[in-house]
């Protein structure tokens, strides 16, 4: 995770781009603790994955690459069980793209239109074509094609997404 402390008041650009917080000079050693205990809860309370599985996904994949982040994985099989579990306020959701086309979007839609800041991720075997991955790229935050690299760019976006996650009290002037 990342704090800026800065001298200038760009607060909401850095935040959007993935600060834990941001700080305002002058910035008294108080200010700087208090960042450095917000930036290490932050990295300890990463919380759950909601996994939508589908023919591609199972969350027993999802598991072996998230199992050194110390998340919990919490799977669904259709559009009630995950808007069941989003309870659980899950700190992103994978969503398997290898369901039909229509199936992944109402997906992708109904979790926005609940939590709106919920970062999702669509996973699958298959690229979607030009005019599929335009539809979905409106309710969906990355899309990741199973390779060989595909595990470590999981990840890497599950990192970036728990980095920008909102928290209570992120920014202090």
């Amino acid at each position: 995770p990342v704090y800026i402390v800065s001298g200038r008041d760009r607060e909401e650009g850095l935040l959007k781009q993935g600060a834990t917080g941001y700080l305002q000079k002058p910035v008294d050693f108080d200010q700087l603790a208090d960042a450095e205990a917000l930036v290490l809860q932050k990295a300890k309370d990463a919380g759950s994955v909601l996994v939508v599985e589908g023919p591609t996904l199972s969350s027993d994949q999802v598991n072996t690459i998230v199992q050194k982040e110390a998340l919990s994985v919490h799977a669904a099989s259709d559009l009630p069980s995950a808007l069941e579990l989003l309870a659980d306020t899950p700190a992103l959701a994978i969503v398997d793209i290898g369901r039909t086309q229509q199936d992944c979007l109402t997906i992708c839609r109904e979790l926005k239109r609940h939590d709106a800041m919920l970062p999702i991720m669509l996973y699958g075997d298959r690229k979607p074509t030009t005019e599929e991955e335009a539809k979905l790229s409106e309710f969906s935050d990355s899309l990741i094609i199973r390779t060989p690299q595909a595990d470590q760019r999981v990840l890497d976006n599950i990192e970036r997404f728990l980095q920008t996650m909102p928290a209570e009290n992120t920014t202090q002037n």
